[in-house]
């Protein structure tokens, strides 16, 4: 497949009105999650979710035997010139929001043609630096946890390619790099996978699909369809290793990605935090997180 054929295989191309229809429903619904997180139960579910996460980052470091020692165009370039980058001053170590909005809301019909297995680990046989992504949802409707809910993650290999791309040019029934998972009673899910690489025409990107208990398994049942982008210095460090350095793809920076651009506003930051597992050596992995804010009584029409 042509690289130039990637970005359109991947994308339904939305029209302005429909890209403007778009940010306005991310800004309301910005402003509901606002609301909710500020209320005292989500602040001490934040505690306890602090808690996990700091004994997941550490699980992880030890597994791994390494020592733990304790954002229109214009909001997006307001949180692009913003580092995410949690792993110093022990803030990596808290795995902590910090109180950031993180609200992404798209129209992308790729999520019903992912055939997606049930499982955490969704790396498969793909080489490239290990990546766990954890997520927790809220339902801005109640300002709960959005427990029981499916969430499906979706992403291209280091080569930029998608499974489904790779099934289509006869590479075989393969299906790496897509999973899903139930949430918690805390609405949180975590996926063991590899950064993802980048490919013509998109920023780096992971796509989530959420459908609420009620539509779990129906196939248009989606509350939720979006996608998590990442801050360029990690994504830069990440592909001056192999296999990454062999892509040779059109390289998008998120600042240029419609996609961003229509998720950013003055509250909602688009992009994740993260911390590298271990600061000295980056191959060892990296944790990304992010509070996403669904809601549940809506139908997202693909």
């Amino acid at each position: 497949m042509a690289a130039t054929a990637v970005g359109v295989s991947a994308h339904t191309q939305r029209t302005p009105a429909e890209m403007i229809e778009y940010h306005q429903k991310v800004a309301r619904d910005a402003k509901a999650l606002t609301k909710c997180l500020d209320t005292p139960g989500l602040k001490e579910l934040n505690t306890r979710f602090i808690a996990q996460r700091r004994e997941s980052f550490h699980r992880l470091r030890k597994a791994r035997g390494i020592d733990f020692q304790p954002r229109d165009k214009a909001a997006l370039e307001k949180w692009h010139n913003i580092n995410h980058d949690q792993t110093a001053s022990g803030k990596g170590n808290d795995y902590k929001n910090d109180g950031k909005l993180f609200e992404v809301d798209g129209n992308d019909p790729d999520n019903k043609v992912k055939p997606s297995a049930y499982r955490q680990d969704i790396r498969g046989d793909q080489k490239g630096i290990y990546q766990r992504l954890a997520l927790q949802i809220i339902d801005v409707t109640t300002c709960k946890p959005l427990s029981g809910a499916r969430v499906d993650v979706w992403q291209v290999n280091a080569d930029g390619k998608y499974a489904k791309q790779v099934r289509d040019d006869g590479g075989g029934d393969v299906h790496w790099l897509t999973g899903a998972q139930s949430t918690s009673s805390w609405g949180t899910v975590a996926f063991d996978t590899i950064f993802p690489g980048h490919y013509t025409d998109r920023a780096v990107h992971t796509h989530l699909a959420v459908r609420a208990n009620e539509k779990f398994n129906d196939p248009d049942g989606f509350v939720h369809t979006g996608h998590i982008f990442y801050d360029e210095y990690p994504r830069e460090e990440i592909e001056k290793t192999a296999p990454y350095k062999s892509n040779t793809q059109k390289l998008v920076l998120t600042i240029d990605d419609a996609w961003a651009r229509a998720v950013a506003t003055e509250k909602v930051d688009p992009f994740a935090h993260w911390a590298w597992l271990d600061d000295g050596n980056h191959q060892a992995g990296i944790v990304t997180w992010t509070t996403v804010g669904v809601n549940s009584s809506a139908h997202i029409s693909t």
